[in-house]
Order: structure tokens, then sequence, then C-alpha cells
């Protein structure tokens, strides 16, 4: 064991578990968005966003964010995936921000909410804390990702369509 408790993972990194569980957590919070309908509610609010592309854009989303958290646990003392894993957590926590105040704004509960809160907000957190860089860098590249994640989002929906 090390000084931080995992057998596995050498001290600094974040457990190989942190990377897998945010990519499920991930996964399906995007499945219980389909399941409930976000595609309709975007429309019922304004968003007129068909549920086929819609199901391709969160695919290639679901897709790259598989490949990048895959590349980070693999390789988690190569800075510069850490630092674009940072990213992707600062992406995934600002699509928590985005449920709640979708939802405060329109009265209704946005599809996904509670997958957001409950699956993608802690698992997302903990990756980022366990993420061997420095504060400064996950500041930095987190908000990065997190100011990213609408055009990310519109780009996947766009090339859906």
């Amino acid at each position: 064991m090390t000084a931080r408790g995992s057998a596995c993972a050498p001290p600094g990194a974040a457990p190989a578990f942190a990377y897998t569980l945010t990519f499920f957590a991930f996964f399906a919070h995007t499945l219980s968005e389909l399941i409930a309908g976000l595609p309709g509610w975007a429309a019922a609010h304004g968003v007129p966003v068909d549920t086929a592309q819609y199901a391709n854009a969160t695919a290639l989303l679901t897709l790259a964010a598989a490949a990048l958290l895959l590349l980070g646990r693999t390789r988690q003392f190569n800075r510069p995936v850490q630092i674009a894993v940072a990213g992707l957590c600062g992406a995934l926590l600002a699509n928590v921000g985005f449920h709640l105040a979708a939802s405060l704004l329109t009265w209704s509960q946005m599809p996904g909410l509670l997958t957001a809160f409950v699956l993608v907000g802690p698992s997302a957190t903990w990756l980022l804390a366990r993420l061997p860089l420095d504060r400064r860098t996950k500041t930095i590249a987190g908000l990065s990702g997190a100011g990213a994640m609408p055009l990310l989002a519109g780009f996947a929906l766009l090339i859906a369509g």
C-alpha cells in the first residue's frame, strides 16, 4: 500500500477506478437524458433538437470522453493528457451546472438533472481532485473545459445533424 491508501496507483496518480467511474457516470447520464426525452423537453422550451440528431451527438461526445478517459487512465503521468482530462472534468461539471440552471429557469426538471447531480458531479469532482496536477493547472484546465462545453456540444449537434 502507498501512503495514499491505494495498492495499485503510484503516489500522486488518480486511481484507475476514478477514470472508469467518470466514464460510466457520463454514459449513464446521457442514456438517462435520451430515455427521459431531453430533445422533447428542449423543443418544448424553444430549442428544437431532433431525437436522432441528439442521439448521434451524445454518442459522439461519449466516445470522445471514453477515448480521453482511457488515455488518461493509461497515461497517468503524461501531463498534457492529464490537463485534457482536467478540461473534460470541467466540461462535465459545467454540464451539471447547466442542468440545474435550465431547470430553475424553466421551473421544470430538465431530463438528466438527477444523474448529473448523483453520478456525474461526484465522479468528475473526485477524478479532478485526484489528478496528478497542481491546483492552478487543474483550475485553469477545468475552467477552460467548462467554457468549451457549449461549443463542443454545439459542434457535436452540428456534425450529427
